[in-house]
């Protein structure tokens, strides 16, 4: 009879790896002018596992959706050019099925313009980690399976 292997003990880049490995990864576009907060955003949304592709702009991102399927798409109220409103509203037409969530500033609880441009949810800037898995989970784009750390 051979012995259990010990249990293997990983490290925290291991660990990220399963657990993007291990979930649905779903295509999130995200946009907003800010590099910074685009970048937070990224950052954030691929550690959950999932594939993200970012966009300074409305028109840019409306480049982006012909090109790259998304199961998602976060767009800030604030953009140079086409505005967060009317790219929310130009995305429910074109892609109905595609959820769109409408970021707003800190500070801002609801924007009243939100649900009537097809936008499912608002966001508040910056990001927290919490929020961004409640919507996920709420959209139905959760991981399908956890990882539970090593001890």
């Amino acid at each position: 009879m051979s012995k259990p292997a010990p249990q293997e003990r990983i490290t925290l880049v291991e660990a990220a790896r399963r657990v993007a490995q291990t979930k649905r990864a779903c295509g999130i576009l995200v946009v907003e002018s800010d590099p910074d907060q685009q970048a937070r955003a990224a950052r954030m949304l691929t550690l959950e596992g999932h594939r993200v592709v970012g966009s300074g702009s409305g028109e840019g991102a409306l480049a982006l959706l012909s090109q790259w399927q998304v199961d998602l798409v976060l767009v800030s109220e604030r953009l140079p050019g086409m505005d967060g409103i009317e790219l929310a509203q130009e995305i429910a037409e074109l892609m109905p099925e595609v959820p769109v969530v409408l970021v707003v500033e800190a500070g801002a609880k609801e924007h009243p313009a939100a649900s009537l441009v097809g936008a499912v949810a608002c966001l508040t800037k910056p990001f927290r980690l919490e929020a961004v898995r409640e919507l996920l989970r709420s959209l139905d784009l959760q991981p399908s399976v956890a990882v539970a750390p090593a001890e």
